[in-house]
């Protein structure tokens, strides 16, 4: 009686144990992955920013002026940005 109580008990903290460590596992494997992929996106902004594709592409497809100065504003914003970090 006393062996089936012991692996009763075992299973269950073996159960516990795996289900804590999949899940804390798969938080920081989630928090890790967004991290990187907003790097990646704020990476391929900074090129469209830099090399000018932005501005170039709003004004040929006839975007109002206003729009390619806020890229304008922003491209100076993420300069300032990357400057300060």
């Amino acid at each position: 009686m006393e062996d089936v109580l012991i692996n009763y008990i075992k299973e269950g903290a073996e159960k516990a144990v795996v289900e804590k460590v999949t899940d804390a596992v798969t938080e920081e494997l989630v928090a890790q992955t967004e991290l990187a992929l907003e790097d990646q996106a704020l990476g391929v902004l900074d090129l469209a920013l830099e090399s000018g594709f932005a501005e170039g592409a709003v004004a040929l497809l006839g975007a109002p002026f206003a729009i390619v100065l806020g890229i304008k504003a922003l491209k100076r914003y993420r300069q300032n940005a990357k400057k300060t970090s």
